[in-house]
């Protein structure tokens, strides 16, 4: 609030718990700034936002101090509407050089927390494979995971932990649509992780709900390979159609849902440090 005021702002309410409804919040609906500083929101309840963006029209700006998840639910939907949005990282990182400035009497340069900064939210970013069945996301994901000394997790093979039954065997007994729910929750429970390599399945990017659960906390990334190398043996989405069939009805929604886009070179430890030089 203080900073708020010393930067001149026209206005500022506070939004405390009890007001935090459509009776309290209708005087305010013209906010041009939006600053959440309450922990709806943070790890481990994702996915829940303290306000609904649509109300307030003329949003020009959004603040979440929370730092866990990179991207509340909040800070997403500023995102698909095209707001400015920052989360509370760079605040976090300020304070502990102030707090190390306190306690120890030594002047810092402030110019250090950038550093700080890129470091933290590149180790706490989970690097998250998506792309075709057979593109070699699972090799490429260990490899990457290997070289950056963080944990790796297949999507599939957690899914057959928790279900006790392979993706192949649900879609088989139950239908795509069955699956999709419940790879949905894979996809909510890897999504909160920190820092870890991920391969998703191949058509997780099918379900546009799967979206918000994968960026808020990762870098997608797009693993391009040539149709003809694509393998169809024990995937039964891939049998059933054409593979130019499944590309050309995924390929938006692949796009959609990358941050970075790479080709594969066909040698995975090469793929694997192309797609570490993209991302760092």
């Amino acid at each position: 609030c203080t900073v708020l005021q010393e930067r001149g702002v026209r206005a500022l309410t506070v939004i405390g718990s009890k007001d935090n409804n459509e009776a309290g919040l209708k005087n305010h609906y013209d906010a041009e700034i939006i600053i959440n500083t309450t922990p709806v929101g943070m790890y481990p309840k994702n996915g829940v936002s303290p306000v609904e963006l649509s109300s307030f029209p003329l949003c020009e700006g959004v603040l979440d101090v929370i730092y866990n998840p990179s991207k509340t639910k909040l800070l997403l939907d500023a995102e698909k509407r095209g707001i400015p949005h920052i989360n509370g990282l760079s605040m976090l990182v300020a304070q502990a050089v102030k707090a190390f400035e306190f306690f120890t009497g030594d002047d810092v340069d402030y110019g250090v927390c950038d550093g700080i900064i890129k470091l933290l939210e590149f180790n706490t970013k989970n690097i998250i494979l998506i792309g075709m069945p057979g593109c070699g996301k699972s090799t490429v994901g260990r490899l990457i995971a290997e070289k950056l000394s963080r944990s790796f997790y297949d999507a599939d093979k957690v899914f057959s932990e928790v279900f006790c039954k392979t993706p192949a065997e649900v879609i088989s007994e139950s239908g795509e649509d069955e699956f999709r729910k419940m790879e949905h929750e894979i996809a909510e429970r890897l999504g909160k992780l920190n820092g870890a390599v991920i391969a998703t399945g191949g058509g997780v990017v099918t379900r546009d709900f799967n979206y918000d659960s994968l960026h808020q906390n990762g870098t997608l990334v797009f693993i391009e390979r040539e149709l003809q190398k694509l393998p169809r043996s024990g995937r039964p989405l891939s049998q059933s159609s054409s593979i130019e069939a499944l590309y050309s009805a995924r390929i938006d929604a692949y796009r959609r849902f990358a941050d970075v886009t790479v080709r594969s070179t066909e040698i995975p430890n090469d793929t694997a440090e192309l797609i570490i030089s993209k991302i760092i």
